[in-house]
């Protein structure tokens, strides 16, 4: 199994405005594992 990593990034929307979302993850076993989540 060869692990993979990667990112993406999103928008969380909210009653006092909107938030962007980094998540950074990798994958183990099969499984993805969430390294970072970083809301600015």
């Amino acid at each position: 199994d060869k692990n993979e990593s990667g990112f993406f990034v999103g928008k969380l929307a909210t009653d006092k405005g909107d938030f962007r979302v980094n998540i950074t993850y990798t994958t183990k076993d099969g499984k993805i594992l969430l390294q970072i989540i970083r809301i600015e």
